[in-house]
């Protein structure tokens, strides 16, 4: 048995429908003497997948199962402090139709909402005026400020997003990584405190 075990616990985990077995070394990094880190990433979680919703575990769940077993006479633990378990599928099946018209919605929203900000802010004049200053002409369509605007537009974009299709520019992530992380996280939150995605029922059972 081993004096010390050091336990970092994951805050999520994805795991097939299929799967009804989940183990210390699923949800969990163990740090420990050889055997005792075997035994203790064997041990089997308690997670009740019948009711259909996030099983969320409580790292004082994961130590009661290693001093049950007497593998550890201390635990030291870091990390979250639960993890949030979801059965989801490993692979999707790709919807080419919800595809395309999600890819079309956004194109004609964006385009819409380019050109009714270019209009609220009369770039068409701004653009003749700063050809005027630039070669002592006066033009009603500048094309030649309006060609590199518009790429530049684009290529900003590009590099807003950090993408190209599917190919990344660099490993930052990208402003919607970010924003999909912070909201995932916040589901997460939500479901540890609320015991799952039936909110109003946990919020009656708390008063």
């Amino acid at each position: 048995m081993a004096q010390t075990v050091f336990l970092q616990l994951r805050p999520r985990l994805e795991i097939d429908p299929q799967d009804v077995h989940v183990f210390v070394k699923d949800i969990a990094k163990i740090e420990a003497p050889a055997p005792d880190k075997e035994a203790i990433e064997a041990l089997e979680v308690d997670a009740d997948f019948q009711t259909g919703r996030p099983v969320v575990v409580d790292v004082i769940q994961l130590v009661r199962l290693i001093r049950m077993h007497e593998l550890a006479d201390d635990v030291q633990v870091s990390g979250a402090a639960h993890c949030v378990i979801l059965r989801e599928p490993r692979v999707k099946k790709e919807n080419y139709g919800l595809f395309v018209f999600v890819w079309l919605l956004l194109f004609i929203g964006s385009a819409l909402a380019i050109m009714n900000f270019h209009e609220d802010v009369s770039m068409a004049s701004v653009h003749q005026k700063m050809y005027f200053a630039l070669t002592g002409k006066e033009a009603e369509e500048p094309l030649l400020l309006q060609f590199p605007y518009s790429l530049g537009l684009g290529a900003g974009m590009i590099l807003f997003f950090n993408h190209v299709f599917k190919k990344r520019i660099n490993d930052e992530p990208s402003p919607i990584e970010i924003e999909m992380f912070n909201y995932q996280d916040d589901i997460d939150r939500f479901v540890v405190e609320n015991g799952g995605w039936d909110w109003k029922k946990s919020s009656r059972s708390k008063r």
